[in-house]
């Protein structure tokens, strides 16, 4: 079973089945889509928000990958007698490319709690670069937005909360968590394989509210094994495969909970080992340099985003190619270098001392 399949066969109202964090991940999920025009009317309840016609071009509103099943999720959750008693509270969105900030977050109410959720990378160049920017700074230009967010809510809404999202979203969950002055209200916060921090010690000033952080990661991970991860993640079995599983549609569901496993693949510990010791061998600065021209060339394409380049690749990699040529001597001196310090630690991951490394296997579903 996966996400969208436990949406549509639940028929169990939050009354006798509490909220879990699979619904909480259903929220998460509707941040993808954009919301911006129906915003103002919030609150809004969940039938009320299905009668709009806004319902019927939620495909186009999708801003990251599976717009199609992500749009079937969304309109399975308004229709679900489980969610009917939820309601949007309040919304934001920003996309700034000057500042390098791609931002959005969604607080709902359901089962008495309210549920404050943020918006993972999309596919644009802007959201790649703010994920960028966590490998040399400790803040980012979405993390005072997504703390102003939360205590507009806080403030207008009485309850206690739930905090989750998606790859960059789950860090900003988790930086919610660790920087907020008063997280008394907060209960839980999720993390759905967001990445880590610059920081290793992001929890120092409060580290009792590490318990409250849960964080979920695919058997193949690759963007939440990346910097430092504030707490242990579990790991949960996908049908996808290498980096596309972090498409949490494809995660797999049984008996109410995620399906767990032991180990991560070969392939997520040689990602995980290969591109953080290749990070760490960079200074701050030179990871800020690095950052400016690799978006600097793409900016130089005819496209605004990956998910564009990747299906016009043919035509728009000679564009980076005489982007890079355009640069001065000194930078692409620099950027070779940088690329083969890459290729060296992949080759020493590769060639470094092997352990044996037990099957992978299926964990019981927790309670």
């Amino acid at each position: 079973m996966n996400l969208l399949r436990y949406v549509e066969t639940n028929k169990e109202t939050f009354e006798t089945s509490p909220i879990n964090k699979l619904d909480v991940l259903c929220f998460v999920w509707a941040t993808y889509s954009n919301l911006t025009s129906i915003a103002p009317r919030f609150p809004l309840s969940f039938p009320d928000f299905a009668k709009e016609p806004i319902c019927d071009e939620l495909e186009l509103l999708h801003e990251s990958f599976v717009p199609e099943t992500s749009a079937r999720l969304f309109r399975s959750m308004l229709a679900s007698p489980r969610y009917q008693n939820c309601s949007f509270l309040g919304y934001d969105h920003v996309k700034d490319q000057d500042k390098d900030i791609q931002f959005g977050a969604i607080a709902f109410q359901a089962d008495g709690k309210i549920v404050v959720v943020f918006e993972g990378t999309d596919l644009s160049y802007v959201g790649w670069k703010e994920d960028c920017v966590m490998s040399y700074s400790d803040s980012i230009g979405s993390y005072p937005l997504a703390m102003r967010f939360l205590k507009q809510m806080m403030g207008r809404f009485e309850g206690n909360l739930i905090l989750a999202g998606h790859s960059k979203g789950g860090n900003i969950a988790a930086y919610l968590l660790a920087n907020i002055a008063d997280d008394s209200r907060i209960e839980k916060v999720y993390s759905f394989e967001g990445p880590g921090f610059r920081n290793p010690d992001v929890f120092a000033a409060f580290p009792e509210r590490a318990a409250k952080l849960e964080k979920f990661i695919p058997h193949s991970s690759v963007v939440g094994v990346l910097l430092n991860n504030e707490t242990e993640a579990r790991i949960v079995k996908s049908r996808s495969i290498a980096v596309l599983q972090h498409n949490a549609l494809k995660w797999v569901i049984r008996d109410g909970d995620f399906v767990y496993l032991s180990k991560r693949t070969i392939s997520s510990r040689f990602v995980d080992k290969t591109a953080n010791q290749w990070i760490d061998s960079l200074s701050d600065q030179e990871r800020e340099r690095f950052v400016g021209l690799l978006f600097s060339a793409l900016h130089q394409t005819n496209v605004s985003g990956f998910g564009q380049l990747v299906y016009d690749i043919a035509h728009e990699l000679p564009l980076l190619y005489r982007a890079y040529k355009g640069l001065n001597e000194e930078d692409r001196a620099f950027f070779r270098r940088v690329i083969r310090a890459l290729g060296k630690q992949a080759l020493a991951t590769t060639f470094s001392k092997k352990r044996a490394k037990p099957a992978l296997k299926i964990e019981k579903p927790s309670e």
